[in-house]
């Protein structure tokens, strides 16, 4: 990369956050109408519109998958926003999503897109679930390890925490 490059990139990057904080601040006017109406963050009619229109006015159709992956991150980073400010939460809210067939649908969810990927449960969970989000993440990801560590709160400690970093570090995560 020459220093060119590097000088344009770091122009789109600083245009970007600008946009990016623009966008929450939106996003933030958004969640507070929502919690006063008492109206729910998610409206996949209007994601997926949004994600059909702005795909199809991409110049070159060969970025679709990266640009749809990329709007996808933004949607979930809205939602999370919106919910941790209708929550009344200062850090950002983790997503609980339900549904019929979610567990196939993980790595989508999740927003995977990387060359592996770790799912840890523990021995409660059928293994038919590890298994099913497991084919999903590498869907996505390429690989997915299974950890599974003994069920109960007992176990749910620093040295299977210092378990699971072997797992990653031994992985080459």
């Amino acid at each position: 990369m020459t220093e060119e490059e590097r000088g344009i990139i770091d122009s789109i990057d600083n245009r970007m956050q600008e946009l990016f904080e623009q966008r929450m601040a939106v996003v933030e006017r958004i969640a507070q109408k929502k919690k006063a109406a008492g109206a729910p963050v998610e409206d996949p009619a209007r994601e997926k519109a949004m994600l059909c229109a702005r795909c199809a006015a991409l110049k070159d159709p060969s970025m679709e998958g990266y640009y749809s992956d990329f709007l996808r991150s933004v949607i979930r980073i809205s939602k999370n926003y919106q919910s941790s400010i209708i929550a009344g939460c200062s850090t950002p809210a983790s997503n609980i999503v339900i549904g019929r067939g979610i567990l196939a649908r993980a790595g989508q969810i999740c927003g995977i897109s990387s060359k592996q990927a770790l799912s840890v449960t523990d021995s409660g969970v059928p293994a038919g679930y590890a298994q099913a989000v497991a084919a999903s993440l590498e869907g996505r990801a390429g690989q997915c390890t299974i950890y599974t560590f003994p069920q109960g709160e007992a176990n749910k400690n620093i040295e299977i925490y210092k378990n699971i970093l072997d797992v990653l570090v031994q992985g080459g995560f």
